[in-house]
């Protein structure tokens, strides 16, 4: 058996959370580096550049970049960035990428993604950030979106991909459903892999979607990779910096090329189109888990519904040869606005869960959480010891 080494970058006094948790900033797994979301905050916890969201996004770069350095990779190792902030309207986000961007510009092509929040659980914050860097990833192959912007990067040990649509043909979610799998396909094609390559995808719902076209749409993606189905998660959004922009798509694959099937070990419930959880090699994909409320009410609360999640992320592990101390990030979802006391509650409930020091994490408010009585989604990225 090979137990990877594990390298663990903690909080410290210069940069805190508000709760006293079984997390860190970033995990470093023999050449992966996984960072928690970096916030611009202080010791205490509390905003330097509170509501500033350029003073904000600039910060928490740097944050990023000394979790990178920290962990003993470069900046230029990043692969995949994603940054969650607030949008007030649409210039926010072409705020936030512009600086991201220049924050990277002697870096090689990375993937951003974007995702507009409505609020943040503590007051003032208005961007997170949070990555995944690979030692020594200069060799990348790229496929670019509309804007000239890198989309799609294969590293080699993984691919990420971020598709969107401009509804300019299109205005039902369905049809733009389809063309984001259409493009999807075509990417990966750039990027020499295959739907079976696919690990994990996760699909941003604007909220101006109900929740029949938006089960329509998980019901569409899931029929589009069923061969080989990845895991899945979803989260809804304020409404993307296009008013007409109604879903977005993400991508984590892994080619096959460096995982032989034999590899690949998958795990699925009945009733789900997607797998549960999924090996490949030593990575391992826990899709979001979600629990609906229960008929007698024991599940309509956050710390039940909580728990619940907590010990069905723990069967999904297991079942592909994996334990709580072998998740290196963590991302949860939950309904929320500017709801401190909820995300301290949710987020001491699943630092229980964890083997200290603990994981990465990334824990955002959006405004519903799907399906209808869920409270909260929990999903996850671990790595395995290996035969």
């Amino acid at each position: 058996m090979t137990r990877p080494s594990r390298q663990f970058v903690p909080f410290d006094d210069t940069y805190n959370i508000p709760f006293d948790g079984r997390v860190v900033r970033g995990v470093r797994v023999n050449d992966l580096l996984f960072t928690g979301g970096q916030v611009d905050l202080d010791g205490q916890g509390r905003p330097f550049h509170a509501n500033d969201l350029a003073q904000q996004t600039v910060r928490s770069m740097e944050l990023l970049f000394d979790v990178v350095r920290k962990a003993g990779l470069e900046p230029g190792d990043i692969v995949y960035l994603h940054a969650l902030y607030v949008a007030d309207d649409e210039a926010s986000e072409q705020l936030v990428a512009q600086l991201v961007r220049k924050q990277l510009a002697n870096s090689a092509e990375v993937a951003c993604s974007f995702t507009p929040l409505a609020s943040f659980p503590t007051a003032g914050v208005r961007v997170e950030i949070d990555a995944i860097a690979i030692a020594g990833s200069q060799k990348r192959l790229c496929c670019f979106g509309d804007d000239g912007a890198p989309k799609g990067i294969n590293a080699r040990r993984l691919a990420f991909l971020v598709e969107k649509v401009s509804q300019d043909r299109v205005s039902q979610p369905g049809e733009v459903m389809l063309l984001l799998i259409e493009q999807l396909r075509q990417s990966l094609s750039r990027l020499e892999l295959s739907e079976g390559d696919v690990c994990a995808v996760r699909l941003y719902v604007s909220d101006a979607v109900s929740v029949r076209d938006a089960a329509e749409c998980g019901d569409l993606l899931a029929k589009s990779l069923s061969s080989e189905p990845p895991v899945f998660s979803s989260a809804l959004v304020p409404r993307f910096p296009k008013s007409n922009e109604l879903l977005r798509l993400e991508v984590i694959a892994v080619d096959k090329a460096s995982c032989p099937a034999e590899r690949r070990i998958r795990h699925a419930v009945e009733e789900t189109s997607f797998s549960q959880a999924l090996a490949a090699g030593d990575l391992v994909f826990v899709g979001g888990q979600t629990e609906a409320g229960s008929s007698d009410g024991t599940g309509d609360d956050l710390e039940n519904q909580t728990h619940s999640l907590m010990r069905k992320l723990r069967e999904a592990l297991a079942s592909v040869g994996c334990g709580m101390e072998h998740i290196v990030k963590i991302e949860a979802f939950f309904a929320g606005f500017e709801d401190m006391v909820n995300w301290q509650r949710n987020a001491q409930i699943r630092s229980g869960y964890y083997v200290r020091p603990g994981p990465a994490a990334t824990g955002v408010e959006v405004p519903r959480v799907d399906p209808p009585g869920a409270l909260i989604s929990v999903g996850c990225i671990a790595v395995r010891d290996t035969s």
